[in-house]
């Protein structure tokens, strides 16, 4: 009787875990699968149609927030890094207002659910005055 109850017991935690680790696919994509080199497509309303590669980072302190390099092709010195700071929610991400090389820049995007794609919409303002339309579709490399 022993042995069944402690068998029983066993499998049960088993289940418990596995039901656990299959919770988080559920929650949405965790921003650490999104770190890594993206080709960027970018409509620009001033710049026209442009395309790049941006590497994306998650923050070591705190997982929701990320650091997209090279944003909007600003670094052009690779000993200067330029990013921009986003958070992830779920699918869901979130540029808030920011000033990046004289850029001022504020928008929002939805990752794809396999993490494979991005596409961001946000404003830059470069001059302060209307600001720019800017559409980018950011496509992880495999």
């Amino acid at each position: 009787m022993k042995t069944t109850k402690s068998l029983f017991l066993k499998v049960l935690l088993f289940l418990f875990v596995l039901f656990l680790v299959s919770c988080d696919e559920l929650i949405g994509p965790s921003s650490t699968s999104l770190d890594g080199v993206w080709k960027c497509s970018e409509v620009h309303e001033e710049e026209g149609t442009l395309s790049y590669d941006v590497t994306i980072d998650t923050d070591e302190r705190d997982s929701t927030v990320i650091y997209i390099y090279n944003f909007m092709n600003l670094e052009s010195n690779p000993n200067v890094p330029v990013y921009a700071r986003a958070t992830v929610s779920g699918t869901s991400i979130q540029i808030p207002q920011q000033t990046i090389s004289g850029h001022t820049v504020e928008g929002s995007g939805y990752i794809q659910s396999n993490n494979t794609k991005i596409t961001l919409d946000f404003t830059d303002d470069l001059y302060g005055g209307t600001p720019w339309e800017v559409n980018s579709t950011y496509t992880k490399y495999q």
